[in-house]
Formats: structure tokens, sequence, C-alpha cells
């Protein structure tokens, strides 16, 4: 009997989550599953990256409307929808599909799953829909975190241990076959790096919680300021007229490359000579996980669920949070031993291809949903 999946998200880009999403729904194709891929959509979001690297995978994908931040109109589809195409697990990431999946009861045979990514609470409008969803995802049949610390919040916030799991991120090895190397190094040709240059290479939000500010001081200070370096930093954000102006400060402008959003991340990640993370609080960076599978030497921050994957000076460089010296200085304690760099990058990919690979994530929700699925299954 063959099952069907519907992951479901609100989406702006071509994201951390969006890459699980996609990732796991092609897994899932491979063991006979069909895969579905829905969107909520408003008339001021006209074109969606998700939808069309999903359609690139070959993977059925559906766009349910939604105006408002809650829409009982949108609750009303996803039904339909569930009940039209015989969707036996429909899988919620993010807080706006969590919440319209608690407002309305789907078809008896349909199991509802969510993942939580991470919640980012810095404003007292996050830090509600923090509370809210915690709340809400008490509904679901069972709550998937991608790391320890985020299972620890959920079942403090009250739900039961018996219905939340852990599931690590896992994503497609970046170049598998080696054929972006010429196109890496055209790559830092166009971004004005030498031969000799280092590309410091930053992927994400441009947002106050990525501390982009703090790799901007980090970068001006005294253990780099000798370097031959490029900043790479590619995502969008409020915060790009700021920072342009900090590097510009700072007097590192002219050694800031702004590229906006893009989509060749694989490109990127074999052009770098390191990825580096600043940000105070992450779940389980998917683009991290990219890095280490394209064997580039990853800084970051000691926060979230990272300490759980990368052992500092074994698969990359640690740092204490909200430390511009440390940030510096493990930088270029990178480029300048070459050797224990190699070992680390070594390491950190072994590490992505035992327990962080597509197949090994995929494994791990295929089991969920299988065991939801049983006909004496019961919701503790």
């Amino acid at each position: 009997m063959t099952r069907a999946a519907l992951q479901l998200i609100s989406s702006s880009g071509f994201y951390g989550a969006e890459r699980v999403l996609v990732e796991l729904a092609a897994y899932l194709r491979t063991r006979d599953w069909t895969s579905h891929i829905g969107i909520f959509t408003d008339p001021a979001r006209a074109g969606h990256d998700l939808l069309e690297m999903a359609r690139e995978h070959g993977l059925s994908t559906v766009e349910f409307s939604s105006a408002r931040k809650i829409d009982l109109g949108t609750t009303r589809q996803i039904r339909e929808y569930c009940s039209k195409h015989h969707i036996d697990i429909v899988h919620s990431h993010g807080y706006k599909p969590n919440l319209h999946l608690a407002l309305r009861r789907l078809p008896d045979f349909t199991r509802k799953v969510a993942t939580c990514h991470n919640w980012l609470s810095h404003t007292l409008k996050l830090r509600l829909y923090e509370w809210l969803d915690k709340r809400v995802l008490r509904s679901f049949d069972h709550v998937v975190a991608v790391s320890p610390p985020l299972h620890d919040q959920l079942v403090g916030s009250g739900l039961h241990s018996g219905r939340v799991s852990v599931i690590r991120n896992g994503i497609a090895p970046v170049d598998a076959d080696g054929a972006l190397e010429n196109a890496a190094e055209q790559l830092r040709r166009e971004l004005g790096l030498t031969v000799e240059s280092r590309m410091i290479l930053f992927i994400g939000r441009l947002a106050v919680e990525k501390r982009i500010d703090l790799l901007l001081q980090a970068l001006a200070s005294g253990p780099l300021v000798d370097v031959d370096y490029k900043l790479v930093l590619v995502g969008e954000g409020d915060l790009r007229a700021e920072l342009e102006n900090q590097a510009s400060e700072l007097g590192i402008g002219d050694r800031v490359v702004f590229t906006g959003y893009r989509r060749d991340i694989p490109k990127l990640l074999k052009a770098a000579d390191v990825f580096v993370l600043c940000s105070d609080d992450e779940g389980l960076p998917v683009v991290m996980l990219e890095a280490m599978s394209a064997r580039v030497p990853v800084v970051s921050p000691a926060v979230g669920a990272i300490p759980g994957v990368i052992e500092d000076g074994m698969h990359g460089r640690l740092i204490p949070p909200d430390n511009a010296p440390a940030l510096a200085g493990a930088i270029r304690d990178v480029f300048e031993n070459p050797v224990s760099t190699g070992r680390m990058v070594g390491a950190a990919c072994r590490k992505y291809e035992e327990d962080l690979s597509r197949e090994a994530m995929g494994i791990q929700y295929l089991e969920l949903y299988m065991n939801l699925l049983e006909p004496g299954w019961l919701s503790v």
C-alpha cells in the first residue's frame, strides 16, 4: 500500500527548514511514499523558491492561499486536500502551519506531526508566537525536535515526553562527484578574490539574532588585520544598510561583499576557506551541515545544538558566544594551521556521513511515520 505525506510550511525563500523539508520528501519518495509539499501563499508573495526547488526534484506541490495570520479558509483547504489525496501524515514545519492544523480536525486516517526547528524569541511578538506554538503542539500526534535542548524545552512546556523525539537534520552530500571545483574557482574570481586571498563565508538572514555585527568587529581586530581576506555575506535582511555602514566605519568596507540572496550555495561553499556562524542562539543549522559535507572548516559559537555535533578542535572550532576576539582568533587559527584544519574537515565530513546525511534523517522519520500509522496506535 502506497502511503502519502504532506510537508507543510509558510516560506519566504529557500532556507534551512525548506532544505530539510525537500530532503525528507525526496527520501520518502525513494521508499515508495507519495510526497507532497504544501506552502502558504498570499497576494504579497508572488514567487516561491521552495516550490521551484521542489518541482526540480519532481515532487508534487500545492499552494494554500492565506492572506491573514490565521485563515479558517486555509484550514478547510488543508483538510480537503488531505481527504482528496488520502494523506497519511501531514508534517508541519513552523508556527503558521502549526496554528492552522490545530484549528480543524483532519480526516481520521491522517496523523499530525510537527518539527520544531528553532524558536527566535528576541521580540515580544516572537515570544508570544513561541508561547502559543508550544500550546498548540499539544494537539499533534507527535513532535520532533532537531536537538536535545529543543526537546527539553518542549517537554518543559507541557508536552508528554512520549510524544516528543529528537531527529537531527540531514541533507544530501554537497558536490559528491567533485563537479564544482572549476565553478568554485570562477566564482572566487567573480567575487574579487586573488589566488592568495582567504574567503570567509557567512550564509543566512541579515538579522539581529545572527550577530553579523560581531563578525565585522572580529574581522577588523588585531588577529586578522594583516590577513588578505574577503568576507562574503550571502543573504538578505533588514540590517543590510546598517551592516554596510558598520563595515565602512570599521575600515573594512572594501573587504566585505554583500551578495544578496543566492541559490548556488554548494558552489559558494566549495569556494570558501572557512564558514562562520556567529549567532547567540541556533537550532541545528542546515548550512553548517552543508559546510561539513563540502569539507569547509567551521567556526561557530557553542550555542544550541551545535556542540552536540561539533567538538572543538575535532570537527571545527567552537568559541564562546558574543566574543569577537575569540572569533577572530579561531578564524586565524584555521588559516595558520593547515594540518590540524585538514584533520578537522576530514572528521567533520565523516561525522556528516554517519549521522547527518539525508539517509540518516529519513530512516528515523520513516520509522516514526510507520509507528504512528500502526493499527493499534494510541495517542499518549
